[in-house]
């Protein structure tokens, strides 16, 4: 019985926070308390500001060079009436969201299922509300209660699990925040619980949650070999759950094949519900399948939009070896066009090699700090030798990567053994 999402991590230029919402299901009758826990040094408390259903949050990590300790900082909020709030870590670099339900003080009615749906209607939600006497077959004896979505019917599909679950269909409703209101034979029962989104519009990102898939590649590459790409996702919840614009639902309790079209060479953005986002695990297996009966494929990991990262980043031991080919690839979750500051070090002796400014491009970029609906991540991928022709012959080396503005990146780099076409994955550690 969920109407708030409870926990999110947001990525400052130094340091990680976690921030909750206390009490879990706020409500208009309920004060309504921020929790964060930062790493910080010297810090001075974080600023809150509130303006209508908008609260900003700005988070200092402190001046001091001692080392930073795990601080703890109560936010109270007060009495917040009902309505959808969305809160802005570090504005106006947006670097979190979070979203919490506050519902009305009378609420008596819980989703136990995702709580959001396209206006187009369609959605299979669960609900829990004591409103009705039995749920034996004969609908004679027990009609089944009557449902409606700031007043349109909603289809009743069946009784689930336990007495006072019920399975619905949302009816097509405009966007915001629905009355759902249940009618049986015991009592009528209401909450504002349910919210509408408008596909054709951005995506709201106090929704869902950007999940990057960096590779989805399909045709054939060097050397002779044949690419391609095998996304899962596994929801471990009970309760379908279905991504913004993607058709199809991922059924509960089953993994699922991703299909995202044809090849997309910089990767691609998947945008699942974030109140049920945790409970999906992701798999990607890139393969050639020229060779695939002497090499089953390489997993690439599937990133979250909390690893996403401000600071500079890392990614070590990385060989310049002419039997091997070298490939750096760097995502701004934003989709927005801008550079990313590259810089190569040597392993052995930690002198600097060579430093670049490295476009990044999208198919469909995004403007900075404006709402965007792109699923294509802009990105940048280089060949090492061909970018950083002064790097041949120094053994192992380390790539350096921050963005040249205040964006979030992720990269990885790729090592293809030019014979047998086998990839080692390095990734951020």
């Amino acid at each position: 019985m969920r109407a708030a999402i409870l926990t999110f991590l947001v990525s400052t230029s130094l340091f990680a926070a976690t921030i909750e919402v206390q009490p879990a299901v706020p409500t208009s009758a309920t004060e309504v308390v921020l929790r964060i826990q930062e790493w910080v040094s010297c810090p001075p408390p974080p600023k809150v500001t509130r303006l209508g259903t908008t609260i900003s949050v700005v988070i200092d990590p402190g001046p001091c060079l001692s080392p930073p300790v795990l601080g703890s900082f109560l936010l109270p909020l007060g009495l917040l009436e009902p309505g959808d709030y969305e809160v802005i870590v570090n504005p106006p670099e947006r670097t979190g969201y979070a979203m919490f339900f506050v519902s009305d003080a009378d609420s008596s009615v819980f989703i136990q299922s995702p709580s959001i749906g396209p206006t187009s209607g369609g959605t299979e939600v669960t609900l829990f509300a004591d409103a009705v006497n039995c749920f034996g077959p004969d609908r004679a004896i027990c009609p089944l209660p009557t449902v409606t979505f700031n007043g349109a019917a909603a289809t009743v599909i069946e009784a689930k699990f336990t007495a006072g679950t019920l399975a619905v269909i949302a009816p097509p409703n405009a966007k915001g925040i629905a009355d759902v209101v249940i009618s049986g034979t015991r009592a009528t029962r209401h909450g504002r619980v349910f919210r509408y989104y408008d596909p054709a519009e951005t995506p709201p990102l106090s929704m869902f949650e950007r999940v990057l898939v960096p590779v989805y590649a399909f045709g054939p590459g060097a050397f002779g070999s044949n690419w391609t790409t095998e996304v899962t996702v596994l929801n471990s919840s009970f309760y379908d759950i279905e991504a913004y614009r993607r058709s199809g639902r991922v059924k509960g309790r089953s993994t699922t094949t991703l299909d995202f079209g044809a090849s997309r060479s910089g990767g691609v953005l998947y945008f699942p519900p974030r109140d049920f986002s945790s409970q999906m695990q992701f798999g990607s297996l890139v393969r050639d399948t020229s060779r695939q009966a002497e090499d089953w494929g390489t997993e690439v990991p599937v990133v979250r939009e909390s690893q996403f990262r401000k600071a500079i980043f890392s990614l070590l031991n990385i060989p310049v070896d002419t039997r091997f080919r070298q490939t750096l690839r760097v995502y701004d979750v934003d989709s927005v066009e801008e550079f990313a500051r590259v810089s190569i070090y040597s392993m052995s002796t930690s002198s600097l090699i060579a430093e670049k400014s490295i476009p990044l491009r999208s198919a469909n970029p995004c403007k900075r700090f404006q709402p965007c609906a792109s699923d294509e991540p802009a990105t940048a991928m280089i060949d090492l030798l061909t970018t950083f022709p002064e790097v041949a012959g120094a053994g192992r080396i380390r790539f350096d990567i921050v963005a040249d503005s205040t964006s979030r990146l992720w990269a990885f780099a790729t090592v293809t053994n030019n014979q047998t076409q086998h990839v080692t994955v390095i990734t951020p550690q």
